[in-house]
């Protein structure tokens, strides 16, 4: 398996990966599963968070950790098995508390899809997030586009009343991360089984938006995954017990108008 991670590439300011597609992480039409690209593009962030000096382990001393607050993933076509994705990472602003990080996504020399994140400091004592200290934002590398609207690309259609079909899922232990917290990659996982499980043939996803609105602590035993299909995509709730850990929408392919970043933010300093 190929993996490489470019650090010093602009002077830290962009993380570049290279990695090959595990049979493992594959579906029966040998496509990457979406849950595993969530997974490299976690993986791609801390690579580059570590290359600029901020270490997790070394935030896990102070009961501290990074959480994600919003996600959303545009894939034009899903990488196949055995071929390279290089993911390209970046941090064009830092607004307050939140870090906005973004993703764009490659095939033999062919860009194949985008991501943007929000990430912020959380307190994991108090269990509440946090400011970041002046020495941490200082080491954060800003470059590419800070006009770009995080807010409407984050946005989401009101919750539905009711839900077409649900899908309860067992907990694994696997599913935890460093934190303690069900990873927020998890819960595409979730989703992906639900939609397999429910919805079936009519689950390709050409973007998916989440807004994660409460930690899945380590007593969590089970999440409902709950799924109202529409015809410009499917809503979506993931909770346990009366608690609403996260919400979102999954858009079909057709329905997706691509392109998250205009080409301004292609212009400063990604080239």
């Amino acid at each position: 398996m190929i993996e490489r991670m470019t650090g010093e590439l602009m002077d830290k300011r962009v993380c570049t990966r290279d990695t090959r597609i595990r049979y493992c992480d594959v579906d029966p039409d040998f496509q990457l599963r979406h849950g595993a690209l969530w997974k490299y593009l976690h993986q791609t962030a801390v690579d580059h968070r570590e290359a600029y000096g901020l270490h997790d382990r070394a935030l896990r001393l102070d009961h501290r950790g990074w959480i994600v607050r919003n996600m959303v993933v545009q894939l034009r076509e899903a990488p196949g098995y055995d071929e390279i994705l290089k993911i390209e990472s970046w941090i064009p602003k830092i607004e307050g508390i939140r870090v906005y990080r973004a993703f764009r996504l490659f095939i033999s020399g062919v860009m194949i899809g985008e991501a943007l994140g929000e990430w912020a400091l959380y307190d994991l004592q108090n269990r509440r997030v946090c400011r970041l200290l002046h020495e941490m934002r200082r080491r954060i590398p800003l470059t590419g586009n800070p006009a770009i609207e995080a807010r409407r690309l984050f946005s989401l259609p009101e919750m539905p009343s009711s839900f077409d079909a649900e899908h309860e899922i067992s907990v694994r232990p696997g599913d935890y991360d460093t934190n303690a917290h069900i990873n927020h990659t998890t819960y595409m996982d979730y989703l992906e089984t639900t939609l397999a499980k429910t919805l079936s043939p009519d689950r390709a996803i050409g973007e998916c938006r989440m807004q994660f609105k409460h930690e899945g602590g380590i007593q969590t035993g089970s999440v409902l995954v709950a799924l109202r299909k529409e015809e410009k995509g499917i809503r979506f709730r993931i909770s346990t017990g009366d608690t609403e850990l996260v919400r979102g929408v999954a858009i079909p392919p057709q329905r997706v108008s691509f392109g998250l970043f205009n080409e301004n933010m292609q212009q400063k300093g990604i080239e």
